[in-house]
């Protein structure tokens, strides 16, 4: 028996050497079902048909939300927005004092957190200013430990690096928040 593929088949090298009363065998590769020359067409039906499935299922995702509670994941999603935004307004820099050292300015920091909920990552932003009172530089930290709520708590040590010699700390002010209940 001589085992040929399908293209083998085909071709007038193989029909010249091949005796018609010799059964041929076919090669399958792959999968057993399917002959070396279909295997990639199959490959590309499987693309479609994949594409077809994700199309699909991102149709039925807003159909179904958009028929089934839209509005309340709207809702949700504007309910976390919303504490974020006056977390910022409820939590404020009560004082802080400041250490210089070469290149850098370290201030401990008082914040009042009126919010009724703890909040963590706050991020705070300085000014510096030159001798005339010119703001010359802002810098930002992120500050990742959690403040209690209705709580007054010092920080202290936190970090800004300054190449500017001649300028002093000015005022902080609180940039972003997030509450505790948000995930990083």
């Amino acid at each position: 028996m001589i085992r040929v593929n399908a293209a083998q088949q085909k071709s007038a090298y193989w029909l010249d050497r091949v005796d018609a009363s010799m059964p041929i065998q076919p090669i399958y590769r792959n999968r057993g079902d399917v002959a070396d020359n279909r295997r990639h067409s199959g490959g590309k039906s499987r693309t479609l048909r994949r594409r077809g499935a994700v199309l699909f299922a991102i149709l039925a995702i807003n159909v179904l939300g958009c028929c089934s509670g839209h509005e309340l994941f709207i809702s949700s999603a504007a309910a976390q927005q919303q504490p974020s935004a006056s977390a910022v307004q409820n939590l404020s820099v009560v004082m802080q004092n400041w250490h210089r050292y070469q290149g850098l300015a370290v201030a401990d920091i008082i914040f009042n957190n009126a919010n009724a909920f703890a909040v963590r990552h706050v991020i705070i932003g300085c000014d510096f200013l030159d001798p005339k009172g010119n703001v010359i530089a802002t810098r930002a930290t992120t500050i990742f430990e959690s403040l209690p709520p209705a709580s007054t708590v010092k920080i202290d040590g936190v970090h800004f690096s300054l190449r500017e010699k001649s300028a002093t700390p000015g005022s902080c002010r609180v940039i972003s928040v997030r509450t505790a209940s948000q995930p990083n």
